[in-house]
């Protein structure tokens, strides 16, 4: 699709340039279409990921936001209030700083 060819060799025939001069135009039009179409859907699902609407596949999870000193006190007991659960999972979410 992006080798738009050659049409060295043929210089008496017009009709055969115009004809491939026409064909590779159509051709850019189609890759511009195709990469417009692709970058669109990867900034949609980017857009979708940044709003927080994305399936989550972890379930009985517990979400720490930003980390303090006193993280190791609340882990401590919520490792002892989830003793009944098998699955838990503890997440600590903190922030880049820039």
């Amino acid at each position: 699709m992006l080798n738009l060819g050659t049409v060295s060799g043929n210089e008496g025939n017009w009709p055969f340039m115009i004809f491939m001069m026409t064909a590779n135009f159509f051709r850019l039009i189609i890759i511009t279409i195709l990469i417009g179409l692709i970058s669109n859907g990867i900034m949609v699902k980017i857009e979708s990921l940044r709003k927080g609407r994305s399936f989550v596949i972890e379930e009985n999870h517990i979400v720490i936001l930003d980390w303090s000193s006193k993280v190791f006190t609340l882990l401590s007991e919520l490792i002892i209030a989830n003793e009944n659960l098998s699955d838990a999972s503890i997440v600590i979410w903190q922030k880049k700083i820039r």
